[in-house]
């Protein structure tokens, strides 16, 4: 039987100017707790926006490690978020982003967005598979190998435990809610990854995950 530690969440996402996936500066180092709310509020900023919203609807379904990818990232950004948020305390004037990160972080804003008035999660569990020639605007051939089985890590885990994975979405990073579906969700990671398999995941990965599998889950939805 599946020990819960399968499921290693690593308890730093490793900010770092030279090999992070996100970069920011307000004259001292983030922790990572607070650069994972910072990417979040900032993808939930962009959402809001109609204009930047559509675009970023066109980004996540692009496909990764293209010329295109990386125009739409830079498209769907928006300086004004920044600056929105740097009144808050604690705030960055200046971020760097990687486009994988930014598009982990706008699947769990887009469903925050749509669906945070809890949706009826119970017919997700028995929804037919989902194309993945649906998802993209662009030949599934060429995704990149790591993308299939992260995105069947967290098709599988939103099936099998919804209300969790809803409660993970609509909850800030690193907060009480944020840790306890966590800790819910681990079962469901075990079960899914299978029988003597491991599997170690930061935070912020397993929400870009859970994020992208809910909201196509979701939307697909007879009552989505």
């Amino acid at each position: 039987m599946n020990r819960l530690s399968v499921a290693r969440f690593s308890a730093a996402c490793a900010i770092t100017l030279s090999a992070s996936s996100v970069a920011a500066q307000s004259g001292a180092d983030l922790r990572h707790d607070k650069a994972d709310i910072f990417v979040a509020r900032y993808a939930d900023c962009i959402i809001r926006d109609r204009k930047t919203r559509l675009v970023a609807s066109q980004f996540v379904r692009s496909i990764p490690n293209t010329a295109e990818y990386v125009d739409l990232a830079s498209k769907a950004s928006n300086s004004k978020c920044l600056s929105v948020d740097a009144s808050r305390p604690g705030s960055v004037t200046m971020m760097i982003i990687q486009p994988d990160v930014f598009r982990g972080a706008l699947y769990p804003a887009l469903y925050r967005l749509q669906f945070r008035k809890a949706p009826d999660l119970g017919l997700i569990k028995d929804l037919p598979p989902l194309k993945l020639a649906d998802e993209f605007n662009g030949p599934v051939a060429a995704l990149p190998a790591s993308y299939r089985p992260e995105r069947a890590l967290g098709d599988c885990v939103a099936r099998s435990s919804p209300v969790a994975a809803h409660v993970l979405l609509i909850s800030r990073p690193w907060s009480l809610q944020d840790t306890g579906a966590t800790e819910q969700l681990k079962p469901a990671i075990a079960s899914c990854l299978g029988e003597g398999k491991t599997i170690s995941l930061t935070r912020r990965a397993l929400r870009a995950y859970i994020g992208e599998a809910m909201f196509k889950l979701v939307s697909a939805s007879p009552k989505g």
